[in-house]
C-alpha cells in the first residue's frame, strides 16, 4: 500500500502542471521557443583553417618583425 502511495504521488509530481485546454502556451512550448531565440543569437561556426590563415596574414605591433600566430596578441584579438 505505500509503495502505491509513493507511485501515485510521484505520478502526479511530474506531471505537466498546466495541463488542460485552457489554450495558452505550455511550458515545452515556452522552453522550445526560448531555445531558438538562444540558437539563433549564437554566433556562426567558425571555420578553423580560414582563422589560421587570417591571423597569419596579420602583423604585429610596430617596430616587431613577427607576424601571425607568433605574435600572441594577433591570436587573442583575432
Amino acid at each position: 500500500m505505500k509503495e502505491s502511495l509513493e507511485m501515485i504521488l510521484t505520478l502526479q509530481e511530474t506531471r505537466p502542471k498546466d495541463a488542460g485546454g485552457g489554450g495558452g502556451v505550455s511550458k515545452d512550448e515556452m522552453v522550445q521557443e526560448k531555445a531558438r531565440e538562444l540558437r539563433s543569437k549564437l554566433p556562426p561556426d567558425y571555420n578553423l583553417i580560414e582563422v589560421r590563415e587570417t591571423i597569419k596574414k596579420i602583423a604585429g605591433p610596430k617596430g616587431l618583425a613577427d607576424k601571425g600566430l607568433s605574435v600572441p596578441l594577433n591570436v587573442f584579438l583575432f
